[in-house]
């Protein structure tokens, strides 16, 4: 077993990075884990480093994704969601390519936003 904060394996001076870890196999996710291992070998005693925020594409035609919390991970209280249409923006309207939409989602207190996703 291996801490999923720091990357240690057990109490071992063994850090584990990349795709070995069986987490997260995306290329900016080993890199934050090769950044997080490094880290907490040199800095044992150290408080887990955060990871970016979570994201997804998906390679389809339409292009879609996701950055943050998804709306199913969303509370069901206190959350702004805002949207766009893409069938009116001018340099895709010109492509013939003017399909889709963003969805943002917010914390209504604070404005921080949680979430987006992405069809286009």
């Amino acid at each position: 077993m291996f801490d999923e904060s720091t990357l240690r394996i057990g109490e071992l001076p063994v850090f584990i990075a990349g795709d070995v870890d069986g987490l997260r196999p995306l290329l900016h996710e080993a890199a934050d884990a090769g950044r997080i291992a490094a880290y907490h070998a040199l800095h044992p005693d150290a408080q887990c480093l955060a990871r970016r925020t979570p994201q997804g594409i998906v390679f389809t035609e339409p292009g879609a994704g996701h950055a943050g919390l998804t709306s199913r991970q969303l509370p069901d209280t206190g959350i702004v969601t805002g949207s766009v249409d893409f069938s009116k923006q001018a340099r895709a309207l010109m492509a013939g390519r003017n399909a889709g939409c963003l969805k943002l989602y917010a914390d209504e207190s604070d404005g921080r936003l949680l979430g987006a996703a992405l069809v286009a």
